[in-house]
C-alpha cells in the first residue's frame, strides 16, 4: 500500500490519497533458478515503484501503470541480468482507494500487461 499524489484534479494531487500496485511477471525458465541474482528480485521491484509512487505525478491510473511497465523493461529486458530465464509476460494492476468519482467506490483499478 503506498500514499501517494496522482488524480485528475487538482484537489487529488495535493492531498494524496491510497494506492494498491499488484505486479506479475511470467518467466520461462529451462531449470530450475536456484539463486536470486539470476531471477525476478521482488526487493528491486517494490523500490522501482516507491521511487515512482514518490517522485512523479500522474493525472491518470493508466500513466502509472505505463510507468511502472516501462521501468521494469529497463531492469529486466534492456539490461536483463537473467541468465535462466526469460521475462515473457509483465502485468500490473494500480488501484486507487475511495476516488472522488461521485458515487460510492471502495476502489477504481486499472490493469495494463505487455508480452514479449
Amino acid at each position: 500500500m503506498y500514499f501517494s499524489f496522482h488524480g485528475l484534479t487538482e484537489h487529488e494531487r495535493k492531498t494524496g490519497n491510497r494506492y494498491e500496485i499488484d505486479i506479475a511477471i511470467t518467466l520461462t525458465t529451462k531449470k530450475p533458478i536456484q539463486d536470486i541474482h539470476q531471477t525476478v528480485d521482488y526487493s528491486h521491484i517494490a523500490h522501482i515503484v516507491s521511487q515512482i509512487m514518490d517522485k512523479f505525478r500522474f493525472k491518470l491510473l493508466e500513466e502509472l501503470v505505463f510507468s511502472i511497465i516501462e521501468q521494469l523493461e529497463e531492469l529486466y529486458l534492456k539490461n536483463s541480468h537473467l541468465k535462466e530465464g526469460k521475462i515473457k509476460k509483465i502485468w500490473v494492476s494500480a488501484s486507487k482507494h475511495n476516488p472522488p468519482t461521485g458515487y460510492l467506490s471502495e476502489k477504481s483499478t486499472v490493469e495494463l500487461f505487455k508480452e514479449y
